[in-house]
């Protein structure tokens, strides 16, 4: 439906020529067979355009890593994710791979990064998320494979018009529409967004979601975004800049968000998670494990933790490990 060209980003532009076009198909429509990525190799002579060339490269299907997926909503019509109120139901914008398909060239290996909205349970209320993905290939050029995929889905909220970019480290940051018609938690179209480092567990966006801007009225139209758009600073080549819509009484608006995922500090160490127990009364003894990120970038070793939980008492013990940059520990 809506082929995608790489976007390069970064201080190294990629070689000349076989310029990839990348989409995807979906089993469920008409003539597919299976899920599957699709790349093709563009070259075009602007001196004389009939010299021009345009070939398919590559399938990437469920051998080559690719997990199933489901991108239809309501038979294909543009009336798709509900609203809190009786606002009309908003475009999910699927069969299109989102802005940009953002190309990294590292020392080692070349990176794409892109989403597109799926369908996470078909089989129930439809409910939008965020499929992504990370191709590589060898620094050299040649064919592509995926490097890792994940959904992201993280409640029962719809999240959709996303827009992807990585930054000079190999850190993700994704941004994002959310909505949730529930009449007890209701979310009108708010923008949010969450990310992972480079040396995270794959396909997880390990990042704790947050917001830019949270909307306090719905879309008075079907009509939904059309695009979103996540650019990566060029002078730092780390600073995550998205922009989005979203509404207020009377109002069709844009907010710009930015956000950093590479270290800021040298030393920088916090606690993102309590891994242990996950609910329940404490009791006096009680066991508690917690997760320890360095958000810094220098190592850190025996330093104190402090922490309370649910108001109780702090707790301060003594680290004694080491935590490399940007990794977290338990």
């Amino acid at each position: 439906y809506s082929p995608a060209g790489f976007f390069a980003v970064g201080n190294e532009l990629p070689p000349v020529g076989n310029a990839p076009i990348i989409y995807y198909q979906d089993d469920a429509w008409l003539g597919v067979n299976e899920d599957h990525l699709k790349i093709w190799l563009v070259n075009v002579d602007w001196k004389d355009p009939l010299n021009s060339t345009i070939e398919e490269s590559q399938n990437i299907g469920p051998a080559e890593g690719v997990t199933p997926f489901h991108s239809v909503f309501d038979g294909g019509s543009f009336t798709n994710l509900s609203q809190p109120g009786n606002a009309p139901d908003v475009d999910a914008l699927q069969g299109a791979i989102m802005y940009p398909t953002a190309y990294r060239q590292f020392p080692t290996h070349n990176s794409v990064v892109f989403n597109f909205v799926v369908d996470v349970d078909p089989s129930a209320v439809e409910h939008a998320g965020i499929r992504w993905y990370e191709l590589r290939q060898d620094a050299g050029g040649g064919t592509w494979s995926v490097y890792q995929e994940g959904t992201y889905a993280p409640d029962n909220s719809d999240r959709w018009c996303g827009s992807i970019g990585i930054d000079a480290n190999g850190n993700i940051g994704l941004g994002f529409t959310v909505i949730n018609d529930s009449p007890e938690t209701p979310i009108y179209p708010s923008l949010r967004y969450t990310g992972r480092y480079a040396g995270d567990p794959l396909g997880i966006m390990t990042l704790q979601e947050e917001s830019i801007v949270e909307g306090t009225t719905p879309d008075p139209s079907n009509r939904y975004g059309d695009y979103s758009h996540m650019t990566i600073d060029p002078v730092d080549q780390e600073t995550f800049w998205f922009i989005g819509e979203y509404f207020k009484p009377g109002s069709r608006l844009n907010r710009v968000g930015v956000f950093k995922i590479a270290p800021t500090y040298v030393n920088d160490v916090g606690v993102v998670a309590v891994v242990s127990p996950k609910n329940g009364a404490l009791g006096s003894q009680e066991n508690i494990t917690v997760t320890i990120r360095n958000f810094g970038s220098a190592p850190q070793s025996n330093f104190p933790v402090t922490f309370s939980i649910d108001g109780g008492n702090q707790i301060t013990e003594i680290f004694t490990g080491t935590i490399p940059s940007t990794q977290q520990a338990e």
